[in-house]
């Protein structure tokens, strides 16, 4: 293992994160959370995570697939995308189907739903694992800089500073920076209610 372990969770500056603490020379590897790391790792290594709202997150991962995952994981479309892309081309969509009077469009929100939950790892499932109760939550992406600090003293290191290369920051473009329309804010976290539910209570952990 390395000297620092981060639990994957996709669209949490983890890019950042790993080239910041290289600058100090502390290695990071990010953890599959669906492979089990074994107790003596966990003693060797400080396992830890940095969360983020899980409706920003989500935003994140929709819009990177909408691209399909340029500039930097691009992977084209699966059938399923394919389709769900043309009915829901954008991520307000999305969120103000699942209030819709249409009974179509509200189908193709529920099935977005089950998709993404079976496909983009989440916290649901994080938690459920034993092995990841010890791990420790750093911060947020919101305060991104003060989750830094926490992993640095985490492991004893240096603070390191973050990259400010917006490419690595974020590589998202202007078009796809739609504010969420109220609407779609309430569908998305009547939605995805219990993932918030989780990702607060985590956040809880914070010191």
């Amino acid at each position: 293992m390395a000297d620092l372990a981060l639990l994957q969770l996709p669209r949490t500056a983890q890019a950042s994160i790993v080239a910041a603490f290289a600058t100090v020379g502390v290695e990071v590897t990010i953890v599959d959370n669906t492979k089990q790391v074994t107790r003596a790792e966990r003693k060797a290594t400080p396992l830890a995570m940095v969360l983020r709202d899980p409706i920003d997150r989500l935003e994140s991962h929709f819009n990177s697939r909408l691209r399909s995952g340029r500039p930097y994981h691009q992977e084209i479309w699966s059938d399923w995308e394919a389709g769900l892309f043309t009915v829901l081309p954008t991520f307000n969509a999305w969120g103000e189907a699942i209030l819709s009077k249409n009974e179509f469009l509200r189908s193709a929100a529920d099935r977005a739903y089950v998709y993404w939950m079976r496909h983009f790892p989440n916290l649901e499932e994080l938690v459920s694992k034993r092995w990841t109760a010890g791990a420790k939550v750093a911060g947020d992406v919101a305060d991104l800089p003060a989750a830094v600090r926490n992993l640095a003293g985490i492991i004893g290191c240096d603070v390191p500073a973050l990259p400010d290369d917006p490419a690595i920051i974020d590589p998202t473009p202007e078009s796809l920076r739609a504010e969420r329309t109220s609407l779609a804010e309430m569908g998305l976290r009547n939605q995805f209610a219990k993932e918030i539910e989780i990702y607060e209570r985590l956040l809880g952990r914070v010191k």
